[in-house]
């Protein structure tokens, strides 16, 4: 009867963790028109807005009970790297009082904080029942079931020409660069469930999919990402690793030959596609980023170096709301509405400043120390996680992934972050009990023992 009332209990918590997984992956979702979904203000909520705030809601609630339910859980939220994670979100969510937004600065901070804390309960109640390649599983699972209607949608609308851009690219209920690092993540995911040998059919259904989006997102940034996440994938394989260099060289050099015999013309195709109607200069410049860069540590970081102008913040002005983006004192200045840092350190440092900044590093460094290792050692569940950061931090440095919006990038982050708190919690614990347990045995050998004789 114990066994099946486990049964059971696994089973239902399986259920609500899967469903507001569910939940906060489709709360993702920017658009359900024309226009984007935009929460400047507690009067400005449309519908999509009042849908992610139940959701986040929901998940706080879901987090609240399975600490009720199972108290060592809440211990994996005060274990590296989330504690860290979430000392740097309360601070982004304090740095409302200088924000020129603070509805904003804080309520996005509180909602990232909100998706951990989750995501580390779950994380941590799956750890504790000694089943964490379930969660992982699942996560992927549904991710993959999750993306399917949306990239659905993506394709039946077909490509836009977006307000800021010149040329047609798939986007609708993403913003094409975010699109294009979810078909990104997607792709990836399937290629490591076809690795391990699970999930294949759903798999070889969605990968030419992700491909196919993934392209005609036309997200440069995207397209890098991908190649580090292919790149770190590729590493992962040791028979693979002294290819490498070699495969690279050669890659290189066919692309150079190609250009200098003109075999590849940088008007057509590939490179066409890469230019997407820019000048060399522009791409050169990163589209526009050197300068955006250099204006925000010359003009913006020495104005507020310690606390900075508030989460997602650029300047005191308010992007977000009025003046308009393109009347602000950063589009005078660049030419172009910069409503985002583009690099992930850079707009965590203007928007939190130095101390902000300071606390995601650490907390990242943390991330990274523990995944690695973990997967230095062969844990193949480390391993995935390792290929699938590799994809998202490398587009966090070109388009401010990870701390613009609670995105796939983000939930999957918050998920590695958890399970990586819940399995060093859990080593912490049976190193005690280990102790404990041989305690009384070291005493007794160590105590004098009553001399026999007559």
């Amino acid at each position: 009867m114990t066994g099946q009332a486990d049964v059971t209990r696994h089973r239902g918590t399986d259920a609500l963790i899967g469903l507001v997984t569910i939940l906060l992956l489709f709360s993702t979702v920017q658009s359900l028109g024309p226009e984007r979904s935009t929460v400047t203000s507690a009067t400005g909520l449309d519908p999509l807005a009042v849908f992610k705030m139940g959701v986040r809601l929901l998940a706080m609630g879901t987090a609240w009970y399975l600490w009720r339910r199972s108290p060592g859980t809440l211990r994996a939220s005060l274990t590296a790297p989330t504690v860290w994670f979430l000392a740097f979100f309360g601070l982004a969510a304090l740095t409302a009082f200088v924000s020129a937004n603070p509805f904003v600065s804080a309520s996005r901070a509180v909602s990232f904080a909100i998706v951990l804390a989750f995501a580390t309960a779950a994380a941590a109640t799956y750890v504790r029942q000694g089943r964490e390649a379930v969660y992982w599983r699942g996560l992927c699972l549904l991710l993959l079931l999750t993306t399917a209607p949306l990239f659905a949608a993506v394709l039946w609308r077909g490509r836009v020409i977006e307000s800021y851009d010149t040329v047609a690219r798939l986007g609708g209920v993403l913003q094409p660069n975010q699109l294009g690092a979810v078909a990104g993540i997607v792709l990836l995911v399937c290629l490591i469930n076809l690795r391990r040998q699970r999930l294949v059919l759903l798999s070889l259904a969605m990968l030419p999919t992700a491909g196919y989006i993934a392209a005609l997102t036309l997200s440069r940034g995207a397209w890098i990402a991908i190649a580090a996440g292919l790149l770190a994938a590729w590493l992962s394989v040791r028979p693979l690793r002294v290819w490498t260099l070699p495969g690279l060289g050669l890659l290189v050099a066919t692309a150079w030959i190609g250009a200098a015999t003109g075999v590849i013309d940088p008007d057509r195709g590939i490179a066409g596609a890469i230019q997407r109607g820019q000048s060399r200069t522009e791409l050169l410049s990163g589209t526009g980023r050197t300068g955006l860069y250099t204006y925000m540590l010359e003009r913006q970081f020495p104005q507020r170096p310690f606390f900075g102008f508030g989460f997602q913040m650029l300047s005191d002005e308010d992007v977000a709301g009025d003046p308009k983006p393109f009347e602000t004192a950063i589009a005078r200045a660049l030419g172009w509405p910069a409503e985002q840092g583009h690099n992930l350190f850079l707009s965590t440092l203007i928007g939190t400043g130095l101390i902000g900044l300071t606390l995601f590093v650490i907390a990242l460094g943390s991330l990274l120390r523990q995944v690695g290792g973990a997967a230095w050692s062969g844990d193949p569940i480390a391993t995935d996680q390792l290929i699938l950061v590799a994809l998202i931090l490398t587009h966090a440095m070109l388009d401010t992934t990870l701390v613009t919006g609670v995105d796939h990038a983000f939930i999957l982050v918050a998920a590695v972050a958890g399970l990586a708190s819940a399995r060093r919690m859990a080593l912490a614990q049976r190193v005690a009990d280990r102790s404990t347990a041989r305690g009384p045995l070291v005493r007794t050998l160590a105590s004098p023992q009553p001399s026999g004789g007559l």
